[in-house]
């Protein structure tokens, strides 16, 4: 009997992942987060902000996608009003682990990452850039964004990543 009851202690210690003191803590999940105008959502860095948008583009029928879509947001002051310049954030899609998506009619999914390293506080959208993937055949100049997410007072609320605490066991 007792060799059974240490053989099963043996098998649940086997089954039972084992962490080293000297392992990383897991990481925690990034989440997608949608831009909401007037409201500033939490989000932390690491994560993504989504966006259904139409940029608006001069002959939208010459556009196939997007090649880059930024986002710049702004450190608001503690008085709440004002927006200062630097420091501030800027959130790319080409290149950073965004995302773009045709929707239809002009519109795209577009999902940013918020930068590993961004200091936590309240931002404000205070410009964006987006740049259209023509089709071939189009020659002509390139074509601007005429609608701006600027316009649509979207901001951020950003906090610190929550860092693992180590088991007391």
């Amino acid at each position: 009997m007792g060799s059974l009851t240490l053989l099963s202690v043996v098998c649940a210690f086997a089954q039972t992942p084992q962490t080293s003191a000297l392992q990383a803590p897991p990481a925690v999940p990034s989440r997608t987060v949608p831009l909401v105008s007037d409201a500033c959502p939490v989000v932390r860095p690491g994560d993504k902000l989504a966006l259904d948008w139409n940029p608006g583009f001069e002959h939208p029928g010459m556009v196939d996608s997007l090649l880059a879509f930024s986002l710049r947001f702004g450190l608001v002051s503690e008085n709440g009003v004002t927006v200062q310049r630097f420091p501030g954030i800027v959130v790319e899609g080409h290149g950073s682990g965004g995302f773009v998506s045709p929707l239809g009619n002009g519109y795209f999914h577009i999902e940013l990452r918020v930068p590993p390293g961004s200091p936590p506080g309240q931002y404000k959208l205070i410009d964006a850039v987006s740049n259209a993937k023509t089709f071939p055949d189009y020659q002509g100049p390139g074509l601007p964004m005429n609608n701006s997410p600027v316009r649509e007072r979207y901001c951020i609320t950003i906090v610190a990543a929550p860092t693992a605490q180590p088991s007391g066991d």
